[in-house]
């Protein structure tokens, strides 16, 4: 694909949806770049689209699948389209609602991806079509269910302590292991995600796997782009719609994820644009209000999606975890080489945060009693969140004041390696200022329905007066 001058083009002129198929557990996505053909397939242990259309109807699952299919193709913006395409079988559900929640995700998820390839006017593709109109809601009304509960389960700190959260205030629920392509082979990330399922007390296990052609594409060798460096995808926003399937089939009122309120906050802000560039938005209160609303208006009026960790920051739930320690071996986190590559910026911080707040045996057995602190790879992540370059690193981590108290209680206990010496250069931290940040309990931020809101945040605030001790004790002794 070579322009007249013989050159590569830049980007690409249209993302296209082609088809979309649906039957038994699986459902399959066919969609184009130009002219390069990718393929999506979503394979469902616990749902069946052929029950689903005899007690919905066939066109509600179209309706359902098209969200679906449509939120899946999005990292076709990675590649640079102006123009999104939709057949004529599959326009008429492209609404003006859902494509201004469509392009919204695009702006707000890819604003890391205009940054980092220097397109501040970039609005993502706009559809060919003009002719959009409103489609009627499908008010769909869920079947009885023998829990309300649907745990998003990742595998991570945050899912553990959700978990943990759940069984000790007696709350029932199932959990659902959803693996994307994007993060390797899919398989491995299910089994790693059962390792902590198997510790809680989920009644039963969903799973979602899903397969796709464009994320095993090396951009920078095989894409006829030249300016197309990496693939991304908002898998958050992608995940809750895949989702819907199994709450249709299964009663789930209630989608419980873990996204705390860290996420709420960004990387930096964009000074060309006045922007605030978040790698985490789609984990954010605004995108769990938007995403959540349109559901309820549009699809399922009695669905609820929510994160019961927003009353909180990281600081309350690495102490919160000290309470569940011996389970910390059965969490990953790592977005590079699960479970842990120990070399990037995740792990860096989930490491020193962990030694901050944790007894060290299970962590050490958790990262083979390796100091990251050491490692020349992890030198320019602590700076950065330690606030002492341009911004923070593009992850789903803490604030910089976060990360500077975990530096400064892991100290406490006796931490030492090349990397602590960065917390001396930060200028004037106020620890005890940023305990009362962060150890807050937020009591109307959130979104989470009453009266489950009203136990989470006595749950918090009684971790909070334990963490706040513990903390006041190793800055003030020193002791471990």
């Amino acid at each position: 694909m070579l322009n007249p001058a013989g050159e590569k083009p830049a980007y690409a002129q249209t993302l296209s949806l082609d088809d979309i198929t649906w039957g038994g557990p699986q459902l399959q996505v066919g969609w184009r770049v130009d002219h390069l053909a990718f393929s999506t397939a979503l394979w469902y242990e616990t749902v069946d689209f052929d029950d689903l259309a005899a007690s919905y109807g066939a066109e509600a699952v179209d309706a359902i699948a098209f969200h679906i299919a449509l939120f899946e193709i999005n990292k076709g913006v990675s590649f640079g389209p102006t123009s999104l395409h939709i057949p004529e079988r599959w326009k008429a559900l492209l609404s003006p609602g859902l494509l201004q929640l469509w392009q919204t995700v695009v702006r707000r998820v890819w604003a890391q991806w205009r940054y980092e390839h220097d397109l501040p006017d970039y609005s993502g593709p706009a559809p060919l079509h003009t002719d959009l109109r409103p489609v009627e809601g499908l008010e769909l009304r869920l079947p009885a269910a023998t829990t309300d509960n649907l745990w998003f389960c990742g595998g991570g700190k945050d899912s553990l302590l959700a978990s943990h959260m759940l069984d000790t205030m007696g709350e029932p629920y199932e959990s659902l292991a959803y693996a994307h392509s994007i993060y390797g082979r899919v398989a491995p990330q299910i089994e790693l995600i059962d390792r902590l399922v198997d510790t809680s007390k989920s009644a039963m296990k969903h799973r979602i796997y899903m397969y796709d052609t464009s994320t095993d594409l090396s951009l920078r060798e095989l894409s006829p782009y030249r300016n197309a460096r990496y693939v991304l995808a908002a898998e958050t926003p992608a995940s809750l719609f895949a989702t819907l399937p199994i709450a249709l089939t299964h009663g789930h009122r209630n989608l419980l994820l873990a996204h705390e309120r860290s996420a709420n906050v960004g990387n930096l802000v964009w000074g060309v644009t006045g922007e605030d560039v978040n790698h985490q938005w789609g984990k954010s209160l605004e995108a769990e209000g938007l995403l959540g609303a349109y559901i309820k208006e549009n699809l399922i009026p009695e669905l609820n999606y929510f994160s019961v960790l927003q009353p909180v920051h990281d600081a309350l739930i690495f102490a919160s975890l000290r309470e569940v320690s011996d389970r910390i071996p059965a969490a990953h986190s790592c977005n590079v080489a699960k479970p842990w590559c120990m070399r990037c910026p995740k792990c860096a911080y989930v490491w020193i945060c962990y030694k901050a707040w944790l007894p060290w045996g299970p962590v050490d057995e958790t990262f083979a009693a390796t100091n990251l602190l050491d490692l020349e790879e992890n030198q320019m992540s602590f700076r950065q969140m330690l606030g002492l370059e341009q911004h923070t690193p593009f992850e789903c981590i803490g604030q910089i004041d976060e990360t500077r108290l975990a530096f400064v209680l892991a100290r406490a206990r006796g931490l030492d390696g090349a990397a602590m010496a960065f917390i001396d250069e930060v200028p004037e931290f106020d620890a005890n200022a940023a305990l009362d940040r962060y150890l807050a309990v937020d009591r109307t931020l959130h979104r989470i329905p009453q009266p489950l809101g009203a136990a989470i945040v006595a749950f918090f605030e009684g971790q909070a007066e334990g963490a706040r001790s513990y903390a006041q004790e190793l800055i003030s002794t020193g002791r471990r």
